[in-house]
């Protein structure tokens, strides 16, 4: 969600990493979500933590007039 080529984007990098069928389909909603998941599992966040940074990222974004909402 930013001015580069999409073959420099964060879903482009992670398909060419990863396993040429895996990765496949990737986005970048669905990457954050598996970290999320990961993360609230192994740290033991609750949806309100990760609801609370949510809150937060799209305040901040709201400031900025060339955000992607």
């Amino acid at each position: 969600m930013r001015e580069v080529p999409s073959c420099g984007s964060l879903v482009a990098q992670a398909v060419n990493r990863g396993h040429p069928v895996l990765a496949k389909g990737r986005t970048a909603p669905g990457m954050y979500a598996l970290l999320a998941t990961r993360y609230s599992k192994e740290y033991g966040a609750g949806e309100e933590a990760l609801g609370a940074v949510a809150t937060k990222n799209y305040y901040h974004g709201s400031l900025n007039p060339t955000a992607h909402l």
